[in-house]
């Protein structure tokens, strides 16, 4: 059996073969011999004269490892913990994953690991590798879902499923646990490996790097040998071993690995949640699983919006998390998962329970949001969904067109109720957006603006987000795109979603108008304060290419556009972007969501325009989009939505040109008690009167001084700096006292309505840089140290960058290179400064955009 996926892969090979062949001969037809443009249509069949040699020049690239080491079958491998200490194992919970944690699921997590090898549990490492990529931008089938700890409940299932072993599961040697190991492999090339010491990487450790954005990333080669072929990828990409383009592990975590493999890799069974803890979920469990209608229609809106959230009871236990799941067995049984693609989903038959399962692995950084579970949580709950007067009489069913429209199946719950749920943490709701179903998607994420701040409509205040006879009125128009829009093309698609979006915009600029007495416009009263002490009511967007982040506060200098998000927004924008998107799903579905993502984009710009004076709203509008290509359907998108209720002035008094400026300061400070922590390095420099008042700490004084003058940095000169760098300033050496800051670059586009923006879509001169305290970014592109002392050298040698010559020269003397024998040093002290700083919030940064600078 071995040989057969050597055959299929062979075969692989060979197609691929044929189309790189017919690529060259279309890019070059006028140039060639008439003989070649027949081979290019030629047959399939036409190729397989190539096959026999082909064949067997695979086979004897192979090792045969069933003779070797026995037939391959997964392995129990559990030992309790008396027998770890008694026989001198080395504990995986211990001494092992602590080590995946620093030095392998810096990339080998979420559905962005390579080769589907998922390093943040024991359960991804047993299940081992998939050659089958999740993303896949092209796909016109719906490919199978692959998730840990959902689609498949142990490792033989996995095998069927097409993952192969990265530790030995042959006879039971130490040769056979070592030398079966494609783990220990991978490690072992790196060993082997005169790694550089200095400079960057040279060419060997690029090629194959398929993914690379620009010409400093260095992105994990997607080639994915088993057992098989690998020693034979080693003699090709001798400098591919693990961490891959990385310093290797220290003599002593290689040798704690290899110990640990030579035993069989044993691991110790689950520990028993502590007592108070299981206290905790027989609590939420009963509350999420009670029995009138009211109640479940409650848990079924509830567990559609928390579950992606990593719930913790921080009254007990806040590093323990959980997942809300539904499960087919009851509480106080085995959990066993429904696995749906969507949380709206049909369950299928019988009773389903909901259910608050163990998250057992690793927390990194891209995928985590934390939602804290509590007696004051509880308690909104009740007040927010069970304490008003409303009855269902029936249940929604989960027919598909009715499950996917919250408006339609929610519709017997107060919108009052549902939109005060989603601002309470709103934070949380955001961030969905970004870490959801997806570990990066630069498409999806296209469709933003690199940096923006949101505000929301108050649920008292703006009568849309309460009016439920509305919202029922045009539910039709509020739909997302369904499964059976996903084949439609692109120009069906938005020309589909424009009529939309038109008529929605039609039905609540009417609404508006006799909402509010005439001549009244939107003023901050329409604004949500977070009751004073919420600091979710203001909102910043970083976007990095292909990830991005969002924090609480206006962060940053004066961004280029904002939104304002209103319920029937908010709501959408989730099953849009988190219940209803699927990772993996075809092609079309990824064209719907980026397409109606471009309407819902729209809108909330639409909302913010409303707020600014009436003779600067079209000349914002016109330039967020410049040079698009549906340039009339937007003017009139637009324009008859602000000629309607737009030609009435905002209730706000004006006393500047610059109103998009002066909405945001007046917003900020509306606020009151719910602003978050004044950004002082990038407001102090637009508004210094209100920081002069704030007595910074001198030594903090100084350096935000010396760090505003970096956020000074505009224009294409910014195109040398990496999207995300993390900037340590050392102060005495520690954890606690070393400085934060992240400096983040903002590019800048004519406008966000190309599906795969390029570099004809860039204006360069309006490009920035943000320095900010603190992380941003779940995946640091370069890191950099300098000493307190030399802060304001660096600070001058950093301004005076005009190309990548300086800038290159900079990194030699601050940066941290791949290269450097001291990288997992720092990228460590990174990690525990993070865990430091928010251990709630922190997670595992993801390392595989690290640039090769």
């Amino acid at each position: 059996m071995q040989y057969f996926s050597i055959v299929l892969e062979c075969l692989k090979n060979l197609r691929v073969l044929k189309n790189k062949v017919i690529n060259v001969i279309s890019m070059g037809s006028r140039s060639i011999p008439l003989r070649w443009k027949v081979l290019q249509e030629a047959p399939m069949s036409n190729y397989l004269f190539l096959l026999t040699a082909l064949l067997a020049g695979c086979v004897a690239l192979a090792t045969n490892y069933e003779t070797l080491y026995g037939p391959s079958a997964p392995k129990d491998r559990i030992i309790s913990p008396d027998n770890v200490a008694a026989a001198g194992y080395v504990s995986f919970d211990k001494q092992v994953q602590p080590i995946l944690n620093q030095r392998c699921i810096v990339c080998h997590s979420c559905y962005d690991a390579p080769c589907g090898l998922d390093l943040t549990s024991y359960e991804g490492l047993d299940r081992g590798a998939n050659a089958v990529p999740v993303y896949n931008g092209a796909r016109f089938t719906t490919s199978n879902p692959a998730r840990l700890g959902i689609d498949a409940q142990n490792t033989p299932a996995w095998r069927e499923m097409g993952f192969y072993p990265v530790l030995n599961e042959g006879v039971g040697t130490r040769a056979a646990h070592l030398n079966n190991s494609l783990l220990y492999k991978t490690l072992l090339l790196k060993r082997s490996d005169k790694f550089p010491t200095s400079g960057r990487l040279p060419d060997a450790y690029a090629v194959g790097s398929e993914l690379r954005t620009d010409k400093d990333s260095l992105t994990q080669p997607s080639q994915c040998p088993n057992i098989e072929r690998y020693d034979h990828f080693a003699r090709q990409h001798p400098q591919w071993g693990m961490p891959f383009g990385f310093p290797a592990l220290s003599e002593g975590e290689f040798k704690t690995i290899e110990t640990w493999l030579a035993q069989g890799a044993p691991v110790e069974p689950a520990a028993a949640l502590p007592q108070p803890v299981q206290q905790e979920v027989a609590k939420w469990e009963t509350f999420f699983n009670s029995a009138s209608n009211k109640e479940r229609l409650m848990a079924r809106y509830l567990y559609e919006h928390l579950f992606l959230g990593h719930l913790f009871f921080d009254q007990i236990d806040p590093g323990m998390y959980f997942m809300l799941v539904r499960s087919r067995t009851a509480p106080g049984q085995p959990i066993d998962v429904i696995p749906s693609v969507r949380p709206y989903d049909d369950p299928g038959a019988g009773p389903f329970y909901y259910r608050l399962q163990r998250h057992d692995r690793t927390i990194v950084d891209k995928t985590h949001l934390p939602y804290a579970l509590n007696d004051q949580r509880l308690a909104r709950f009740r007040e927010l969904f069970l304490e008003p007067d409303y009855e269902v009489n029936i249940l929604p069913s989960y027919e598909s067109q009715l499950s996917a429209n919250p408006f339609k199946t929610f519709v017997a719950i107060p919108p009052r109720s549902r939109y005060q749920f989603l601002l309470d943490d709103a934070h949380f709701i955001i961030a969905g957006f970004i870490k959801g179903p997806v570990c990066r998607g630069s498409i999806a994420l296209s469709v933003i603006d690199d940096h923006f701040w949101v505000l929301f409509t108050d649920p008292d205040g703006d009568p849309l987000g309460h009016d439920a006879k509305f919202l029922e009125k045009i539910s039709d128009d509020l739909r997302i795109p369904s499964e059976r829009e996903e084949s439609i093309g692109l120009l069906k698609a938005w020309d589909a979603y424009y009529d939309v979006a038109h008529r929605y915009f039609l039905n609540k600029i009417e609404y508006l108008q006799n909402a509010y007495p005439p001549g009244q416009g939107y003023g901050l009263s329409q604004i949500w304060d977070g009751g004073k002490v919420n600091r979710s009511a203001a909102l910043t967007v970083y976007r990095h290419y292909d990830s991005a982040t969002v924090v609480q506060g206006f962060v940053g200098e004066i961004p280029k556009t904002g939104w304002v998000l209103d319920y029937p927004l908010l709501e959408r924008i989730h099953y849009l972007l988190v219940a209803g998107f699927n990772v993996y799903g075809t092609a079309g579905h990824q064209l719907a969501t980026r397409t109606y993502m471009d309407f819902l984009r729209m809108e909330s710009e639409f909302n913010f325009l409303l707020f600014l004076p009436r003779d600067q709203r079209f000349p914002l509008y016109r330039h967020w989009y410049r040079g698009t290509n549906k340039p009339e359907k937007l003017e009139r998108l637009i324009a008859e939505n602000v000629r309607k209720y737009g030609t009435r002035e905002p209730a706000i008094r004006y006393e500047s040109a610059d109103g998009k400026k002066e909405f945001f300061v007046k917003a900020y400070q509306h606020l009151g008690g719910a602003r978050s922590s004044l950004d002082t390095i990038n407001w102090c420099r637009e508004f210094p009167m209100q920081c002069a008042a704030l007595k910074l700490d001198p030594r903090a004084d100084a350096v935000e001084k010396a760090f505003r003058r970096l956020s000074d940095i505009k224009g294409e000169i910014t195109d040398v700096f990496p999207n995300v760098t993390f900037m340590r300033v050392i102060v005495d050496g520690s954890v606690q006292n070393d400085l934060i800051y992240t400096l983040v670059r903002n590019k800048s586009y004519f406008n966000t309505t190309a599906l795969v923006p390029t570099e004809t879509s860039r204006v360069k001169s309006e490009d920035t840089v943000d320095v900010v305290r603190g992380f941003i970014g779940a995946y640091p592109n370069f890191f950099m140290e300098l000493h307190l002392s030399d802060l304001q050298a660096f600070v001058d040698q950093y301004r005076a960058i005009d190309g990548y010559e300086r800038y290159d020269a900079l990194i030699e003397k601050y940066g941290v290179r791949r290269s450097n024998p001291q990288f997992w040093q720092s990228a460590d002290w990174f990690q525990a400064k993070y865990r430091h700083d928010n251990p709630i919030y922190a997670g595992v940064f993801d390392l595989s955009r690290y640039q090769n600078r």
